[in-house]
This record gives structure tokens, sequence and C-alpha cells, in this order.
């Protein structure tokens, strides 16, 4: 990497015959780029545009940023290839970067959604490119509010970590956590067999019923019921009793389980995320 000198423009790169590109550089930016002008590192302040754009535009102190550029104005349109172009740091048409700001609003630099909110007037980190690998031989970590405080010195609120597919956030719902769910699936299927449990016992009773009645006669008015009818009774009332007690055990159980797994966003066994999201 070679340093830039000090003249306005720099960094030409030629498309065929017709167009030069050559990067605006400001006074306070220091660069260095490769032999060939494709690929530079600038070093000064906030800026994510034109000369007054950013923090760095507005003269706010404690706000560098270094930007490292690959393909710088790759994407310009046609009708600007027909001559010499001078640009400007361009986060939509420069081919790949890794911007590093002290203080910026990186989700509108990029023009970002906002998903769980925006970061404004903060350090970021941004990488942008057709394609983006992260590779760890051991392991990845996301990880959001490592620190008790931001680099302004304000507390930091926890965050969560947004996926969002196709820049949209329309549809954006909270992750769901694999072991509450198993819990949750677990306690629902415990209910669910106990519920079974009462369907078979009613069955069992119901054709207790069917042949105690099948045959039935009524006795002449005035004359004692026979004694199946009597015992079917006294069975129907225990019965009865038995099943209104297993229904109050499992009314509270299922209410427990909404509450648990389901209602309360901030429990910890609610199968839901209270920071992470995804579309």
């Amino acid at each position: 990497m070679a340093e830039v000198n000090n003249t306005p423009t720099f960094g030409e790169r030629k498309y065929g015959d017709k167009k030069t590109i050559s990067f605006n550089r400001l006074p306070v930016e220091n660069v260095l780029q490769s032999n060939d002008g494709k690929a530079q590192i600038v070093l000064g302040s906030d800026r994510p545009s034109h000369a007054s754009s950013g923090y760095g535009g507005l003269g706010v102190l404690d706000s560098s940023a270094i930007d490292l550029v690959c393909g710088r104005g790759k994407t310009i349109s046609e009708e600007d290839k027909e001559g010499a172009v001078t640009v400007n740091p361009d986060f939509f048409s420069d081919a790949a970067r890794i911007y590093i700001s002290e203080k910026t609003d990186v989700d509108n630099n990029f023009k970002l959604v906002k998903g769980s909110g925006n970061s404004t007037a903060s350090s970021a980190i941004a990488l942008k490119a057709d394609a983006i690998r992260m590779i760890g031989v051991e392991g990845i970590k996301l990880i959001t509010r490592a620190n008790p405080t931001n680099s302004n010195g304000t507390e930091a609120g926890v965050k969560g970590i947004d996926l969002i597919a196709g820049n949209d956030d329309s549809f954006l719902q909270p992750m769901v956590k694999g072991d509450n769910l198993v819990d949750c699936l677990n306690e629902l299927s415990e209910i669910v067999s106990s519920v079974q449990a009462q369907v078979h016992s009613v069955m069992n009773f119901l054709d207790t019923f069917i042949d105690a009645y099948k045959s039935h006669v009524h006795p002449p008015p005035g004359t004692a019921a026979p004694p199946d009818a009597v015992i079917v009774a006294a069975l129907f009332a225990v019965e009865n009793s038995k099943h209104t007690t297993e229904d109050n055990v499992l009314s509270n159980r299922i209410s427990d389980l909404r509450n648990t797994y389901l209602k309360i966003p901030s429990h910890e066994s609610n199968i839901l995320s209270q920071y992470n999201k995804t579309n």
C-alpha cells in the first residue's frame, strides 16, 4: 500500500476508453491505496457521502472514521461513464466496504430498516459486499451489551440480534428458544395424555351405563328403582366427583403453561426470545 499525495483527487480507475473515476479527498483525510488505485483506506472523520455529510461534515469532535473500500464507484450509471467522474464515498455504488466510525448513524447511512431500533450518534462497524462470510474454525459468538456503557459513556441498554432478510422488518418476530419449547411441548403432551385418560374413563363408564340400561324396564310407579339403576347412579356420582377434581387440576396446569411459556415475555421459561428476532 502506498500513501497517496495531497492532491484533491486520486485513485483513478478507467472503464474502457470512456471513464476515469477519481476520489474526492478532503484536506482532513489521509489515504492509502493500492498501486492501481482500486483499493483504498481512508483515514478521516465520519463521512458517508459529500464533504458536509456525517458528523465529520458537521464539525463534531470525536467522530474519527476508517473507510476501507474496494471497487469505488463500481456501479455508477452508464450515463456517467462518458467522461471523467470525481466521486465521494458512496455506500451503495462502491463494490465492497468495511466502515469503522467513532460516531455515526450507521443504520441511516446504509438505509437499513429499524428492526428493534436504530443506532444513532454511536460508534459502529459496518461490512457491506455482494457476499459476506464469517468463518469461525472454533465457533462464532454474537454478543450484545458486553460493556455496561457505550462509547459515549452512557448506559448501554440491552438490545438483541435481528436477522432481517430483504431489509424488510414488516414481519419481524421473536426467535424461539429450543429448550423452553421442548419443556412446553412435554408439559402439553402430559396434559393431552391426562385428557385422553379422562375421555377413556368416561367411555368406560358409558359402556357400564349402556350395559345396565340396555334391557331396563321402568318399574311400576311408587316402587323402588331396580338394583342396577341404584348402582349406576352411585358410580356416576363417584365418576363425576373424580372428573371434577381432575378438570380443576388440568385447568390449573393449562393456565400455568400459558403463563410460564407463552404469555409473559420476560419469564425465563418463555418459548420466545425477549431480545432476538428474525423474519
